[in-house]
């Protein structure tokens, strides 16, 4: 059985591989604010840029994820 660790891990150097995503912004333009909520609890970067020099707050208001947004906006407080 993995942890939430290992997973994390294995999510995160797939994303990295293949387009320099982390997994916050594989949540993000998902659109699950949830995960995002609990990435950015644990210390994930917000200001990492993936390919296309996107943070997460870029690359979910180019993918309208409102909520993402608004997870990002309560986050910064």
């Amino acid at each position: 059985m993995f942890s939430f660790l290992s997973l994390k891990y294995i999510v995160v150097h797939y994303a990295l591989l293949s387009s320099q995503n982390t997994a916050l912004h594989l949540a993000a333009v998902n659109g699950h604010a949830s995960v995002v909520k609990l990435l950015l609890s644990i210390g994930e970067a917000e200001v990492t840029l993936n390919n296309n020099n996107a943070n997460i707050l870029d690359a979910s208001v180019k993918e309208k994820k409102s909520e993402v947004v608004m997870a990002i906006a309560e986050n910064e407080r």
